[in-house]
């Protein structure tokens, strides 16, 4: 329901605070890599997650400086899991929507917060919970910043608000996504 609430807000801002006749619609293909920060050790058993990758799509309606972008982003996520010294390799296949207030601070580099549901689509252990969300920020390079067509590397940090385990953990990680942007004025 917060997840909603923000998102509702940031659509809101956007559409009364920065609708100009420089309005642009930006659709952007990426790549990505997932590396979640999420280690624990009870008693015989120990998890430890891998780098994950996986790719999708992400659209921003903007204004001047500031818009609102949402997407859709499939990850697989890899984890070691350690029971009496035998280990097993799990992965878990998740849909990541973002949905984020960006402001561009200058046309090659632009910050971005917002918020964040996943849900598993597949889950080869019943350790983990099925979905979660959570608050995001991040930094994006853009390398073609004079157009709104290019290559633009991005890194966005993710903490979860629902706990992830049994134990009461959060889902902590950081998402490296490489993509090309383009898009009409």
């Amino acid at each position: 329901m917060k997840f909603q609430k923000i998102s509702l807000a940031l659509v809101s801002l956007f559409l009364f605070g920065s609708v100009s006749a420089s309005a642009m619609t930006t659709f952007s293909l990426v790549g990505a890599a997932d590396f979640d920060m999420y280690d624990q050790t009870v008693g015989a058993f120990e998890s430890h997650f891998k780098l994950g990758y996986g790719g999708g799509a992400l659209i921003e309606f903007r204004g001047a400086s500031l818009g609102v972008e949402v997407g859709g982003i499939y990850l697989s996520r890899q984890s070691t899991l350690t029971v009496a010294n035998v280990d097993t390799t799990t992965a878990i296949g998740v849909i990541h929507i973002p949905a984020s207030l960006r402001l561009h601070l200058t046309p090659m580099f632009s910050v971005s917060a917002g918020g964040y549901y996943d849900t598993a689509v597949s889950n080869s252990s019943n350790i983990y919970s099925t979905n979660d969300n959570g608050i995001q920020g991040g930094l994006r390079i853009s390398f073609a910043p004079s157009t709104s067509n290019g290559l633009f590397v991005a890194g966005e940090y993710h903490y979860g608000l629902k706990d992830y385990d049994s134990a009461g953990n959060k889902n902590k990680g950081v998402i490296a996504l490489v993509g090309y942007s383009f898009g009409s004025k």
